[in-house]
């Protein structure tokens, strides 16, 4: 929440971002407070806040993260996670109902699919 209140404000969408196991422990209180239109977990940042490495595929991200979006469906929340860590279809059965897709991680993935045909037709 901030003190600059723009006089269109509420045509904005208020995204949530996640980082803390403390800010996942108070899902509910963000949606009862009503202030968010949707969290989203930052899985990279919270693995940093725990001691992880941001990169890695650790077990107890996966798990924070799911437990947050299932957690955020029961409160009634929209919620999302990014969709190169954990699939589309594994963040909608966790409760997840959008996803976050990062633009270098789409090129990246398209530019090594392009690299990889153009060798097999070379």
């Amino acid at each position: 929440v901030t003190d600059f209140d723009p006089p269109d404000a509420k045509h904005f969408l208020h995204i949530l971002l996640l980082e803390t196991e403390q800010a996942i422990g108070q899902i509910e209180a963000f949606g009862a407070a009503g202030l968010a239109d949707a969290l989203l977990v930052g899985s990279g940042d919270l693995a940093v806040s725990m001691g992880l490495s941001r990169r890695g595929d650790h077990a107890r991200i996966r798990e924070l993260s799911f437990e947050m979006l299932e957690r955020s469906r029961r409160a009634g929340v929209s919620a999302g996670a990014p969709v190169e860590r954990y699939g589309v279809q594994a963040t909608f059965a966790a409760g997840g109902n959008f996803v976050v897709m990062f633009t270098r991680d789409l090129l990246g993935k398209a530019i090594k699919e392009q690299c990889a045909a153009l060798g097999e037709s070379v």
